[in-house]
């Protein structure tokens, strides 16, 4: 079975990404050390030009120390 993944993150969850990035004081390049990630690749996801897969994000949300909910 073939996923359907969305065309863009919804706006709360990028701004959740993005405000929790600056609350640690990290620039994209630091968050996307931290996932294994390329900049671009955490800038493309604040912007909503990349929807990243679902680990991906879990991922990126545990290392900000937030929550994925879900509703």
């Amino acid at each position: 079975m073939k996923s359907i993944r969305p065309h863009s993150l919804p706006d709360d969850i990028r701004e959740a990404i993005k405000q929790g990035r600056q609350a640690k004081g990290w620039s994209q390049l630091e968050l996307g050390q931290k996932v294994r990630l390329a900049q671009r690749h955490i800038s493309g996801i604040e912007t909503g030009k990349i929807v990243p897969r679902y680990d991906t994000l879990l991922e990126i949300m545990r290392a900000l120390d937030r929550d994925l909910v879900l509703s």
